[in-house]
């Protein structure tokens, strides 16, 4: 440790600066160059990458570290500018926190004006905030997790007190870097200590926090933390204790003493040993940017071409990272410049998408392809896009980059730009002649799923085929139609879109304005040529849109332009057969006022009140009737509104038809009646109502069923006895010369069975089964069916398609 001594006590001193006093300041900066400069140990570029890399708990610290920063540029020439910069611009994250707020009083542990908050209506001690600790690592945590970065045990103290907030378990990790002791004892009271707290030891440079958890927790050093935040003593601590010096090699680079890796190498280890991800000291030397370590590495033998876990050579790195100083010490010592990773990504790749402009010329300087893909088929030139990179992307396109170029998807670098709402990017593209004629994924439909008006009328006012259709069929007047983007339609159509395409399905622009009721596009379309009477899907005009969305407004426009009210779509229905499905009654009024006819048939002879019938419409229906509609009407399968009615249920356009009249007794095509098909439903009610009302019992459908054999199915005894009360014959026999009772047997219902024998005079016998069977087998009948299933469905199926005799054996 003698050796490092003042590396180690300058840096940690650095990571606790808690001063803001200038002499201090002063002070701490002179040890820097004394220490860390004039030995040469550090160079005055890695002493500000390290600074920007402090983790901070507050704004003093922020302001502290900039002064020093401002005196390392000052004294130093060639200090990175951008470094500084960025450092400077990162100074809007601590501006509210310098102002009355309850972080400021947290970051004081002023636990008088801390209650004074807490007192304030609507205070929540579960709020939570992202904290800062650099541009680029951050937390999201709740008050008491603030307390705990600072260390503010009074604050702390108070939340458990009043409010019972709760200790989390990153509670206890924050609390190793403020260090308060205080606080960390009460956490490790309900918490248990984990790898964060060891991040957050070492962050601190706490020595006997880092040696607490890995003596008394066996939490493990992590070597990577101990380098990135230049921990020396925890770095040399885990090699005491493991004596892991292949390990501790790897990563000693990161330190940016060449002697620290001269110490390595001189006890035998090898320059290009590689740790559990396959990475060696080079990989981190290049991916942290630290020059002085890579050449020593370079100048004993390590090879730049070994690869890590996930394909990538020490060049991956250095372009991943943005590391720009160590570029031409490596590269000629690269063997395949075009080397792939795992991704199939290329050092180009890294390079163009980071924006490194040097780099990037350096790599096709030295034989970097240009075009090259990676295993999604993206070339640079799609990651200086994606990027934003724009000079980048001019640099490219100069050297050579396929524009048109189509990945994995069949999408070009347009089509990410457009994702991308990147405006000034697709102006570059079209402006290097990009092709504007994508046929799978056209770019100006592309443009309403990631709408951005500007790149719209760019592409269009620079010949972007503007009646291409899509994979779906859709133009993009169909899109901009859908996004309800009428500041465009009119734009489009002026260009020359097509007001009548059709997309797969035949559905018109103008379609899908009057399906969202969109009135000002409607208007633009008409009075631009959208053919009000072009049919769409299954025959439908955008009237039958407009019905469908109950929109008499809507409705009225297309009247009001000469659409057809009783135009028929392909199953012969007009609008008026939607009104009933989608529609209020005064909307069915507004239609019959305007010329829908009521009694109006389709091709399955269906008229609107068998629809309304069908779907239970009550106000329709009676609506309907009272407006002069046929309730005799019947379907092509000879339905009337009331077997409809029956089927769903419908009590009151039931009871309405009965009061109107309507023959109870009609048979519809298979011959049943009202009756067969309330009795199979369990429809008591409708059931004595139809009986009330004279409907035939005993009337047979096709196959020789009545009403009794479809309640004998449905297994409702309340409803056999009410049929057997008004006359049902129980005797009865089906086309097939079989009772209801056989069928009751077959389903298997002690309770029917029992029953129909109470009523039934013949009381069939499984003795008279069996004679019944040997008399047809001694008959020779082979078309006999011996069933042991009781299965209705097989039961049907043999009724249908095999009608064969049929003996019903129970076993």
């Amino acid at each position: 440790m003698g050796k490092y001594k003042g590396y180690h006590d300058t840096i940690t001193a650095l990571y606790n600066l808690k001063t803001t006093n200038e002499e201090e300041l002063r002070r701490t900066y002179q040890n820097i160059k004394i220490n860390l400069i004039d030995t040469t140990l550090l160079k005055p570029n890695r002493i500000v990458n390290i600074i920007s890399s402090i983790p901070l708990s507050n704004s003093y610290q922020y302001y502290s570290y900039l002064t020093i920063l401002e005196k390392l540029n000052h004294e130093y020439p060639g200090i990175d500018q951008e470094i500084i910069n960025d450092y400077k611009k990162w100074s809007n994250h601590y501006d509210p926190l310098n102002k009355n707020t309850i972080y400021k009083a947290i970051m004081n542990d002023d636990i008088k004006s801390f209650v004074s908050f807490t007192e304030r209506e609507g205070f929540d001690q579960s709020h939570t905030e992202l904290h800062y600790f650099t541009s680029s690592d951050y937390i999201l945590c709740t008050l008491m997790e603030f307390c705990c970065i600072h260390g503010a045990v009074n604050c702390f103290k108070f939340l458990r007190t009043e409010f019972k907030s709760v200790i989390t378990e990153q509670c206890l990790e924050l609390s190793f870097l403020s260090g308060n002791l205080d606080i960390m004892n009460e956490c490790l009271k309900v918490q248990r200590p984990n790898q964060k707290c060891m991040k957050y030891a070492i962050i601190s440079h706490n020595i006997d926090f880092v040696t607490f958890l890995m003596n008394e927790y066996k939490v493990e050093i992590n070597l990577e933390y101990c380098a990135i935040h230049n921990n020396i003593q925890a770095f040399l601590i885990y090699l005491d204790q493991t004596k892991n010096m292949k390990k501790c090699f790897v990563y000693s680079p990161l330190f940016a003493m060449s002697s620290l890796c001269e110490y390595f190498i001189s006890n035998g280890i090898d320059v290009n040993a590689q740790d559990n991800l396959g990475c060696t000291a080079l990989h981190y030397a290049a991916s942290e940017n630290i020059f002085e370590s890579e050449k020593y590495l370079i100048a004993h033998g390590a090879d730049a071409n070994l690869t890590n876990e996930q394909g990538k050579n020490a060049l991956h790195a250095v372009a991943e990272n943005k590391c720009k100083n160590v570029l031409k010490c490596l590269i000629s010592k690269i063997k395949n410049i075009n080397s792939k990773d795992s991704k199939g990504l290329t050092a180009l790749h890294y390079s163009a998408e980071n924006g490194l402009m040097n780099t990037t010329k350096m790599l096709i300087r030295y034989g970097a392809d240009i075009n090259m893909k990676d295993n999604d088929g993206n070339t640079p030139l799609y990651y200086a896009v994606k990027s934003y990179n724009c000079d980048v992307v001019k640099y490219l396109i100069s050297k050579g980059a396929n524009l048109n170029s189509k990945n994995n998807q069949n999408k070009t670098v347009l089509h990410t730009s457009i994702e991308k709402f990147l405006y000034s990017m697709v102006v570059i593209l079209v402006s290097y002649g990009i092709d504007l004629d994508s046929q799978e994924f056209p770019y100006l439909n592309y443009t309403f799923e990631y709408y951005c008006k500007e790149v719209v009328m760019f592409l269009i006012s620079h010949g972007v085929p503007i009646n291409q259709q899509d994979r779906n069929g859709e133009t993009a007047l169909h899109y901009a139609v859908m996004k309800n983007k009428g500041e465009i339609v009119e734009f489009m159509i002026s260009n020359g879109a097509d007001v009548n395409a059709k997309n797969d399905t035949s559905i018109t622009p103008l379609m899908y304005a009057s399906f969202a009721g969109n009135k000002e596009i409607m208007e633009i379309l008409i009075t631009n040529g959208a053919d009000v009477n072009l049919p769409g899907l299954n025959g439908a005009t955008p009237l039958f849109s407009a019905t469908i969305c109950d929109s008499i407004e809507i409705t009225e426009l297309l009247l009001t332009y000469g659409a057809d009210i009783n135009t028929k779509n392909n199953g012969g229905q007009t609008p008026i057969f939607y009104a009933i499905k989608h529609n209020t009654v005064r909307y069915l009024e507004f239609l019959l006022t305007h010329g829908a006819k009521i009694d109006e048939k389709d091709y399955a002879n269906t008229t609107p009140l068998l629809i309304a019938a069908k779907n239970c419409n009550t106000d329709a229906f009676q609506w309907l009737v009272t407006h002069g509609a046929d309730i005799n009407a019947r379907d092509k399968n000879k339905k009337t509104a009331l077997h409809y009615a029956i089927n769903k249920n419908g009590n009151e356009i039931v009871q309405f038809l009965i009061a109107q009249g309507l023959n109870v007794n009609e048979r519809d095509i298979e011959g049943k009646t009202p009756l067969h098909i309330a009795a199979g439903k369990n429809l008591e009610e409708i059931v004595n109502l139809l009986l009330l009302n004279n409907a035939n019992p005993n009337i047979e459908d096709n196959d020789g069923w009545t009403p009794l054999n479809y309640t004998v199915l449905s297994n409702n005894v309340n409803i056999g006895n009410l049929l057997l009360s008004f006359g049902a014959n129980i005797n009865s026999r089906d086309h097939f010369g079989l009772p209801p009772l056989y069928y009751a047997m077959l389903n298997g219902s002690k309770e029917m069975i029992e029953f129909l024998k109470s009523y039934d005079s013949e009381k069939p016998s499984f003795l008279k089964f069996q004679k019944e069977k040997d008399t047809l087998l001694s008959e020779g009948k082979n078309d006999i069916i011996f069933c042991t299933t009781h299965n209705l469905k097989c039961i049907s199926l043999i009724y249908s398609k095999l009608k064969a005799s049929l003996f019903i054996l129970f076993l």
